[in-house]
């Protein structure tokens, strides 16, 4: 067993005792910055290995099993918090409290907020001018990882809109390249 692996069951028996006790889940070292939970796949990816509380936000997102920071998911972290807190751990309640803070107050108006059609056609739309020859599949997938969801979920929640968002971008790369020939 890896010492990743061994670090995932140590937080683990500390703080998620009745969690994944038959040991499907995986974690792996991640070349991207940030953290991703694959709920589906039970696999957490990690690009600071050293970084406990990384490694306890993704295990709530593998514990609530979605994607989201809602009251769920902040009320297993704060769950976490008075045990890290029983375990002499006041440095790591302390953060863990403070992300809870912050997570409600970026969501207090929406505590269970997804992407609006405007942000995420955005998105899409930025993707395509930065990179043209990427696929529509590719950037889905590339703006579903960054908002902690899976292409399948941003695909339901906006069927239409990414696919119009794309093709309207490539729309205007080419009246530009019209414009202004190369």
């Amino acid at each position: 067993m890896d010492s990743l692996t061994k670090r995932l069951h140590k937080i683990q028996s500390q703080y998620f005792p009745r969690w994944d006790i038959n040991h499907k889940y995986r974690i792996e070292k991640w070349d991207l910055p940030g953290a991703r939970c694959d709920y589906k796949e039970k696999l957490i990816y990690v690009s600071n290995v050293n970084d406990e509380l990384v490694i306890i936000h993704e295990i709530c997102h593998a514990v609530v099993a979605n994607g989201l920071h809602g009251p769920e998911f902040q009320n297993r972290l704060l769950k976490v918090a008075d045990v890290a807190n029983s375990l002499g751990g006041a440095k790591l309640a302390n953060d863990i409290r403070s992300q809870v803070d912050w997570m409600r107050n970026q969501f207090k108006d929406h505590p269970d907020r997804r992407l609006t059609v405007r942000e995420v056609c955005g998105e899409i739309e930025d993707a395509v001018l930065d990179v043209p020859k990427l696929s529509f599949d590719d950037i889905v997938k590339y703006v579903a990882r960054e908002h902690a969801m899976y292409p399948e979920e941003l695909l339901k929640y906006y069927p239409k809109s990414l696919r119009r968002a794309f093709d309207n971008a490539h729309s205007l790369l080419e009246v530009n390249q019209e414009l202004h020939p190369i």
